[in-house]
């Protein structure tokens, strides 16, 4: 079977802390995404300190525009129209449609983030959920590994994989101790998911 991607999606400024990651990095977590669409240098601070102890774990970080600095050595997430920096190594861009997911293909090294495939769990969005059946139209047969987003919990994990996603990043999902208790259940049994090469 080929190595499924679960990447964990953190807000920094939000909820969620470090330490409540500590047990899906140990279970086999395959990256995490620091999010934010601005920052102010504390917030990059706070960028850097989680992408050193996510180093020290081995776990691959990715960072949105806002919080990436020449030379931090994490990979790049890119919105629709972002450009990426001299220097920056994209890890994944987001994709809501074909002709999105196309422009992908300029980055070697990206992932598709296609979304929204469920409703979000964290917050209202206005573009309808692609369901299941949306991302098998836009997953399969694509020269772009693509990643569901949007609504993903553990129970969903399996459904996204059978219908050719080759992972799914998790944001709501993180944050009860239920969804985090469930997703480390997933990766133990299926004895962690696929780590990015290193940035």
């Amino acid at each position: 079977m080929v190595p499924f991607e679960v990447r964990a999606v953190v807000n920094l400024g939000g909820p969620l802390r470090h330490e409540e990651l500590e047990p899906l990095l140990e279970a086999g977590l395959g990256s995490v995404w620091l999010r934010a669409h601005e920052a102010d240098e504390a917030v990059v601070r706070s960028a850097t300190q989680w992408s050193e102890l996510l180093r020290e774990r081995g776990t691959p970080c990715i960072r949105s525009l806002a919080l990436w600095r020449p030379g931090c050595g994490d990979g790049l997430h890119l919105r629709g129209g972002e450009r990426a920096p001299d220097g920056a190594t994209v890890r994944s861009v987001s994709a809501h449609s074909a002709a999105e997911l196309a422009q992908v293909e300029g980055y070697p090294e990206a992932s598709a983030l296609v979304s929204p495939v469920f409703a979000p769990t964290s917050k209202s969005r206005s573009l309808p959920p692609l369901g299941l059946e949306g991302l098998r139209a836009l997953a399969l047969g694509q020269r772009v590994r693509c990643l569901a987003l949007g609504g993903i919990v553990a129970e969903r994990l399996d459904a996204c994989e059978q219908s050719g996603a080759a992972g799914a990043a998790i944001l709501g999902g993180l944050l009860t101790a239920e969804g985090r208790d469930a997703l480390e259940r997933w990766l133990r049994q299926r004895r962690g998911s696929v780590r990015l090469p290193s940035s």
